[in-house]
């Protein structure tokens, strides 16, 4: 990342730093399989710093050689209500342009799952391109869909690809215009070629002043206009965005544009300035109340446990006092089940530990997975009081 006085986009010194959290783990993407290394996990400090030109929000205190994603586990497919969210946006591509029977390329691709459902419902292709991929894990290889364990370079040029798909990837490494402008050089002769971009929404984080959002790996975070600036100067024609997962999620549409004139990153003024300038007020009451509330007499007898062992969940876990009264986290990932926790050190379970355990509280750390996780929790007959973050 440049320095705090330029904004690693546009290059404007118009910025300022607006929130700061204490050093938490860099990684919240691999979970730890004792307490010990839990506990000594690599940290790094969140210092994010916006840009007024462009709207660009980034962690200034990002190190890149702080995080390595050979061994990254974020897969949401165990969700059916992700794993909807999955079908309709797959959907979505293959119906608004006409992605059938052509070959996919998705960077960054993870366990697969995204790639392997837009290719089965549109009788597509693909080759998923990650370094953390597991072939013991996969399903066995065929012809429709192929996998490379490997980092994205300028050697995959070669491949040709209809469309190339990147979810939740360019907000999280150290240079996203620098990769976007690798991509831009491997499509110069696949003018014709879609691109689909997937972020983290920084107006619903910021406006809703969603903390546990905010991690140490999220070293970019997205505005709708600055994401299509950014595509605009790295020369892609931009032809959709759209917000997606409840908000959540910016969408975009691409594909290579001739030439090589750079537009101004300048954008219009939008209510994210006010979202930001507001985001750091009510923290730190937010967080006393928080613990406050765990350690309270109306607590002190009861089992606490936590639901969702992701992002929000380290953030939350490192950010505040919880280990002596929240020992348990419960994830349907059954490849986190009998880790711990970054940083925290917290057992992660599987739902069926509730039925011995029998917690007076679930604390469920994603809202978005409230009434799925209640179901859960109420099909076990389990009666616990259920509380989000």
């Amino acid at each position: 990342m440049n320095g705090s006085n330029s904004c690693h986009l546009c290059g404007s010194s118009n910025t300022n730093t607006f929130f700061d959290l204490p050093p938490v783990p860099t990684m919240d993407g691999v979970m730890s399989t004792t307490k010990a290394e839990a506990l000594s996990v690599a940290r790094g400090k969140v210092q994010l710093q916006f840009c007024s030109d462009c709207t660009f929000i980034q962690n200034i205190g990002y190190d890149p050689s702080k995080i390595c994603f050979d061994s990254y586990d974020f897969a949401n497919d165990y969700s059916p209500l992700f794993s909807e969210f999955v079908l309709e946006i797959s959907r979505r591509l293959i119906d608004t342009y006409g992605i059938r029977s052509k070959h996919i390329v998705e960077v960054a691709s993870g366990d697969g799952h995204f790639l392997r459902t837009i290719c089965k419902l549109g009788n597509n292709t693909g080759t998923g391109i990650d370094p953390g991929f597991d072939f013991s894990d996969s399903e066995e290889e065929n012809r429709t869909v192929s996998f490379l364990q490997e980092y994205y370079s300028d050697k995959h040029r070669q491949i040709r690809a209809d469309l190339v798909i990147c979810r939740h990837m360019i907000n999280v490494i150290g240079n996203s215009k620098e990769f976007l402008q690798l991509l831009r050089t491997n499509l110069e002769d696949s003018r014709d070629t879609l691109v689909y971009l997937e972020v983290p929404n920084a107006e619903y984080t910021f406006g809703d002043r969603i903390y546990w959002n905010v991690g140490y790996e999220h070293g970019a975070w997205f505005t709708t206009s600055s994401l299509k600036k950014m595509m605009e100067a790295c020369h892609f024609e931009v032809l959709e965005v759209f917000t997606c997962w409840n908000d959540e999620f910016i969408g975009l549409i691409a594909k290579p544009k001739p030439g090589k004139e750079v537009k101004t990153l300048k954008t219009i003024p939008n209510g994210i300035h006010k979202l930001v300038s507001n985001f750091s007020m009510g923290f730190d009451d937010l967080k006393k109340s928080e613990e406050n509330l765990l350690s309270s007499k109306e607590f002190e007898d009861l089992k606490i446990v936590a639901w969702g062992a992701g992002a929000r969940a380290v953030t939350y876990f490192n950010v505040l006092n919880t280990n002596s009264k929240i020992e348990y986290i419960v994830d349907i990932n059954v490849n986190r089940q009998g880790k711990y926790l970054p940083g925290s050190g917290t057992k992660i379970v599987e739902p069926d530990f509730l039925l011995e355990y029998k917690p007076d509280i679930v604390i469920i750390t994603n809202p978005t997975y409230t009434d799925e996780i209640t179901k859960h929790i109420r099909s076990m007959g389990l009666k616990s009081r259920i509380m989000t973050l």
